[in-house]
């Protein structure tokens, strides 16, 4: 008796799928056609660098994708669908600062700015509090030792708090992919100096052979990439 249970719950193990992947399956089993659509991205790549003449080099890893709802989107400029309400949008960037010099180097965000299309703001960074977005004496600085390279996720402040959550929106990605984000940063040095460099990304958007204006933007695949799907 005692084997012929060992052996039942043995089968069990093997013939019962896992609730993760079913779940995953019947998510995806209801659509007609689902590809992976890439994220926004630099164009026409991602890792382009800019040289400053303060001896910092800044390269531009890629875009943050986000997704932006609301009344007020343009579907004749923005990449707006998901029932007419959402958007592929940005809501940051990602870049490598490299410090080429021998001096300590500092950048002072809460001094600083970051603009993505109509939007101006204090950056916000990793390890922040959301309710301390756009308050610069709670916007830390970052420092850059000498010959090092430190990569930084700089957000513009664009949250908003849904009931007991925070939303982190963004700008939507225009079809013409005339969108960018402008940097003016701070910069003090150990040397005594001090000075604003201002430096601009490529154009954002996404790449030309998945571009579409009747995509399904599906949220719940945030932030591991975007779906499109059609029925």
């Amino acid at each position: 008796m005692k084997k012929s249970l060992l052996t039942i719950l043995f089968l069990l193990f093997f013939c019962i799928p896992s609730t993760s992947n079913a779940s995953y399956d019947s998510a995806e089993s209801g659509l007609d056609y689902v590809t992976r659509l890439p994220h926004t991205q630099f164009l026409p790549s991602n890792g382009s660098t800019q040289d400053t003449d303060i001896g910092i080099s800044i390269t531009f890893d890629s875009p943050i994708s986000a997704i932006s709802d609301g009344p007020n989107l343009d579907h004749n400029t923005q990449y707006a669908d998901l029932s007419n309400n959402y958007a592929l949008s940005v809501a940051g960037v990602l870049v490598t600062f490299k410090n080429n010099t021998n001096n300590l180097m500092v950048l002072k965000l809460g001094q600083s700015n970051i603009s993505l299309g109509s939007l101006s703001a204090i950056p916000f960074v990793d390890g922040m509090k959301y309710k301390d977005a756009g308050n610069p004496s709670a916007t830390p600085d970052v420092i850059l030792p000498p010959q090092k390279s430190i990569r930084k996720t700089i957000y513009a402040d664009y949250y908003h708090l849904d009931d007991t959550d925070w939303m982190v929106d963004g700008v939507p990605v225009l079809k013409d992919n005339s969108l960018y984000a402008t940097l003016y940063l701070k910069v003090e040095s150990s040397d005594g100096g001090s000075q604003f460099i201002t430096v601009q990304t490529p154009n954002i958007g996404i790449p030309q052979n998945t571009a579409t204006t009747k995509s399904h933007y599906d949220a719940s695949s945030y932030p591991n990439g975007f779906y499109k799907y059609s029925k």
